[in-house]
């Protein structure tokens, strides 16, 4: 497994969200936070997540398909209009960019394989049509 792979899952979504053109209201950016909190619900640990933000900046969606990895504020995949909930149980920013901005670990095969592998049941699906 890539160092640092909790990106590969919003990335691959998101990157789909893009090749299917789910951007007409926004642009899709990825958001990585971290919380230092010591209160014995989170110590020292990051969360990334998809945002669809409007042109001022504001977030339209949130999805964030591994928040139940966070039992005790969520049990399943986190689709919602607004900010996402878990965003105050991880207040610091490690980094937010465009999906569109493909980071260097995301050109890894790791990542690209699946992602082509998705591409390539989509379009058959289409030339099914």
């Amino acid at each position: 497994m890539i160092r640092s792979s909790g990106a590969g899952c919003p990335w691959g979504l998101g990157s789909l969200l893009l090749e299917l053109g789910y951007e007409d209201y926004g642009q899709w950016f990825l958001v990585s936070r971290w919380s230092d909190r010591e209160d014995g619900a989170v110590y020292d640990v990051s969360h990334v997540w998809l945002e669809l933000r409007d042109l001022d900046g504001s977030v339209i969606w949130t999805i964030d398909a591994t928040a139940d990895q966070f039992p005790l504020w969520e049990t399943k995949p986190f689709v919602a209009f607004g900010r996402s909930l878990l965003a105050d149980y991880f207040p610091s920013l490690l980094f937010e960019r465009p999906v569109s901005m493909v980071a260097s670990k995301e050109r890894d095969p790791s990542f690209l394989a699946p992602l082509a592998h998705v591409r390539k049941v989509l379009l058959d699906c289409e030339e099914l049509q």
